[in-house]
């Protein structure tokens, strides 16, 4: 009498086969294993005739990058932004006010605060260096777009001042103007 083998079996004994013919190199650590253009010593990627790491990426293009230099100012050189409402008063040179709009179009160190229920703070210059802006109690909002606009700037920072509260807060659609 013959036995019945059961259903299981034979791709059992298969995998089984599959798995111990398999040859696997004695050296974890081989570069078989990697992926390849991946340098493990070094975390470098290399495809071709390039080869940088992120640290590299970075130093290359270290003014798009933060530094401690960017949050010293002197507190002597801070143009004044003073929101009223409806309203926006600037004390010093380098912003233009249009109705509860105000555009920042030089570079320098601007204190904003106080309230504004339906306007914009735009930095638009041309200018190379930092635009600062500092936030000290600043409650700033916009129904149709963004209370804050960097449209154009070399580097523009929002630095949140001490001991501040400070709110800013867009409406649910924007309103895209032509051009």
């Amino acid at each position: 009498m013959f036995r019945r083998i059961p259903p299981l079996f034979p791709a059992f004994a298969i995998l089984l086969f599959l798995i111990l013919s398999c040859e696997k190199d004695s050296d974890p650590a081989s570069p078989a294993d990697e992926p390849s253009g991946t340098d493990t010593s070094t975390g470098a990627y290399d495809s071709g005739d390039f080869s940088t790491t992120v640290l590299d990426a970075l130093a290359e293009d270290d003014d798009d990058h933060e530094d401690s230099g960017d949050y010293v100012w002197d507190p002597s050189e801070i143009i004044q932004i003073s929101l009223n409402g409806s309203t926006i008063d600037v004390d010093g040179d380098g912003a233009m006010v249009e109705g509860s709009r105000v555009t920042i179009t030089s570079v320098g160190n601007y204190s904003i605060s106080g309230t504004l229920d339906d306007g914009q703070i735009i930095v638009n210059t041309q200018d190379e260096g930092i635009v600062r802006l500092i936030l000290q109690g600043a409650r700033i909002s916009c129904f149709t777009g963004a209370p804050i606009l960097i449209a154009g700037a070399d580097k523009a920072i929002i630095v949140l001042a001490d001991n501040t509260e400070n709110h800013v807060t867009d409406g649910p659609s924007y309103v895209l103007e032509a051009g």
